[in-house]
C-alpha cells in the first residue's frame, strides 16, 4: 500500500521573496500532481523577508500556494527593532543572521530530511546556515548564476549558497561550468532546466482577460526595485527622467515595489508623472506576465523576467551593467543601459526583432527533475 502524508520525511521549501514565492509555486505544483508517488512531503517555510500582502500574502494566494507551517516572521521583525532604534534599513547580515537563527528553532524540535533554499536572497542564506550547521542536506535551486559585481549583495549569496549547500540545482549547462570552474564536484551538481519557465508555462494566462485599460500591445512595461538603482538618489532621479522622457512618445505601464513607491513619493516628482504613465501596485505573477505578454518591450533591472522575456522573444533593456543571465543576453539582443542612456537604448530596442530563446531545460519539466533529483539522492 501506497504511504500516507504523515508516514513520509519531510523536506522544507523554503521561500520569503516574491519571485522565490513564484518559483516555490511551480515546485509544489508538481509535488502535489505526484504526492501520492513522491517518498516525501514538502513543509512550506516562509521566512516573511518579503512582509507586504502585494509582494507575499496575494502572490500566494495567486499560484495556489498554500499558507505555510510557519511563517519566521523575518522581515516584521527587523523593521520593529529598526523603528523602536531609528536606525537606517537593516543591511544583508541582519536578514541572515535572524533567518537562521528563526530557522534553527524549528530544526532543533522538528527537523526535515532536506531543506530547498532558492535563488540569491539573504533569507536563503540563512536557511542554508541553519541547515548546514545541524547537518541538514540543503539543495540550491537555481545554482551557478553569476553575475559580476553590479549586483553586489546577491553575487555574495549565490556563491556562498553554491559552496555550502549539499547539493545544486543548476538551470542550465553555463551555470553547471561556473560550478566546475570553482571546483564544486561534479556529483554535487544536477542541471535541472529552469523553473521560471515551469510557472510561466503553468501560471501566465493562455488567454488574456478583460484588458485593463492600460494594456494595449503598444506599451512599455518597467519594473525598478534593486538596491544598486534605488539607494543613489542622483542614479534614482536619473532614471526618473529618461522614464518621463520615453513616456513622451509611449505609454508605459510601472508596477511599483513597495519601496519603489516610496522614494517616488519622496522624490517630489509626482507632478511630472503625465497621463502616458500608468501606475500599478506590485502584480501577482499571473497579473504581471499579462501586461508583459503584451508589451512592445520590457526596461527592468530584474534578473528572473529575463528568462521569462527570452522565451517570449521581448525586446528588453536592462538597467544594470551586468546580468547573471548571460544566455538570454547573447541569444535575444538584450541591451543594458546606464540611465543616462536608457532612452538612447530604448529607441534602438524598438527598432529591432526580437528574437525567441527556448533552450534545453526551457520545456517545463524542471520540477519533475527536481523532484526526481531528491528521490535518488536521499530516498
Amino acid at each position: 500500500m501506497p504511504s500516507t502524508v504523515a508516514d513520509k520525511k519531510i523536506v522544507d521549501l523554503v521561500f520569503g521573496t516574491r519571485p522565490n514565492i513564484i518559483k516555490a509555486a511551480a515546485l509544489y505544483a508538481a509535488w502535489q500532481e505526484r504526492r501520492t508517488k513522491c517518498p516525501f512531503s514538502l513543509r512550506l517555510i516562509d521566512t516573511g523577508q518579503h512582509w507586504d500582502d502585494t509582494l507575499s500574502h496575494n502572490q500566494r494566494v495567486a499560484l495556489g500556494l498554500p499558507e505555510p507551517a510557519c511563517n519566521l516572521g523575518v522581515g516584521p521583525m527587523l523593521e520593529k527593532q529598526r523603528q523602536r532604534s531609528n536606525a537606517r534599513p537593516f543591511g544583508r547580515e541582519a536578514v541572515i543572521t535572524s533567518t537562521q537563527n528563526a530557522y534553527e528553532h524549528i530544526l532543533q524540535t522538528a527537523p526535515p530530511a532536506a531543506s530547498i533554499a532558492i535563488g540569491d536572497v539573504n533569507g536563503s542564506v540563512g536557511i542554508a546556515r541553519g541547515a548546514v550547521k545541524h547537518l541538514i542536506p540543503v539543495f540550491h535551486l537555481e545554482a551557478g548564476l553569476r553575475g559580476g559585481c553590479d549586483a553586489i549583495a546577491e553575487e555574495a549569496n549565490r556563491h556562498e549558497l553554491d559552496h555550502i549547500c549539499s547539493y545544486l540545482w543548476a538551470p542550465d549547462e553555463t551555470a553547471q561550468t561556473n560550478l566546475q570552474n570553482e571546483h564544486i564536484p561534479a556529483t554535487k551538481i544536477t542541471v535541472t532546466g529552469n523553473i521560471m519557465i515551469d510557472a510561466l508555462l503553468r501560471f501566465s494566462p493562455t488567454k488574456p482577460p478583460q484588458a485593463p485599460t492600460a494594456l494595449t500591445q503598444n506599451t512599455i512595461l518597467a519594473t525598478l526595485h534593486r538596491a544598486e538603482n534605488l539607494a543613489s538618489p542622483a542614479r534614482f532621479n536619473e532614471i526618473l527622467t529618461a522614464i518621463f522622457k520615453i513616456a513622451q512618445d509611449h505609454p508605459i505601464v510601472w508596477p511599483l515595489h513597495p519601496r519603489t513607491r516610496s522614494l517616488l513619493e519622496q522624490s517630489g516628482r509626482f507632478n511630472e508623472i503625465s497621463g502616458n504613465i500608468c501606475l500599478l501596485p506590485a502584480l501577482a505573477y499571473p497579473e504581471f506576465m499579462t501586461y508583459l505578454k503584451q508589451a512592445k518591450l520590457v526596461i527592468t533591472d530584474s534578473g528572473g523576467i529575463l528568462e521569462e522575456c527570452a522565451y517570449l522573444g521581448k525586446r528588453t533593456v536592462i538597467l544594470r551593467p551586468q546580468t547573471e543571465r548571460p544566455h538570454a543576453m547573447a541569444h535575444c539582443g538584450f541591451r543594458h543601459a546606464e540611465p543616462h542612456g536608457l532612452t538612447k537604448q530604448t529607441d534602438m530596442a524598438l527598432h529591432s526583432t526580437p528574437t525567441s530563446f527556448q533552450p534545453a531545460g526551457w520545456q517545463g519539466n524542471a520540477a519533475i527533475r527536481m523532484l526526481e533529483d531528491i528521490t535518488s539522492r536521499l530516498f
